[in-house]
């Protein structure tokens, strides 16, 4: 089975400003997760990580309205591997790519690719 691939886009109404595919290098080959920046702030970025791969980011919009508009801070959505937005390889690499090691692999790869570190960069997540 082949992997789904999908044209950028934006899991909300506001269109699809601020979203940026990030290629993401696994033991099977190379794919693309989709993210979404909201905001700019160069001294506090955001990586909001979803539960899943089942659920995906639209629980965390509400977050908004405080941390973009009032505080000024900088979000990024970010679909992983395997959820909507994002490819989803077939299930012939179910064994390879759907471990705890990987998924952390692809944080720090989308991480580094969003120009996230440990002087801008804070995660909020929940499984």
């Amino acid at each position: 089975m082949s992997p789904i691939i999908r044209e950028p886009q934006s899991s909300t109404s506001r269109g699809s400003a601020g979203v940026q595919f990030i290629p993401i290098t696994t033991p099977v080959g190379t794919f693309k997760v989709w993210t979404r920046k909201v905001g700019d702030n160069a001294h506090v970025k955001i990586l909001l990580l979803h539960g899943g791969p089942a659920f995906t980011t639209e629980y965390f919009e509400s977050f908004e309205p405080y941390l973009v508009d009032d505080k000024g801070y900088e979000l990024y959505y970010y679909h992983q591997l395997g959820s909507y937005l994002s490819d989803q390889p077939g299930t012939e690499h179910d064994d390879t790519l759907w471990t705890p090691h990987r998924f952390v692999e692809e944080v720090e790869q989308v991480r580094k690719g969003l120009g996230i570190n440990s002087e801008n960069g804070y995660f909020v997540g929940n499984s």
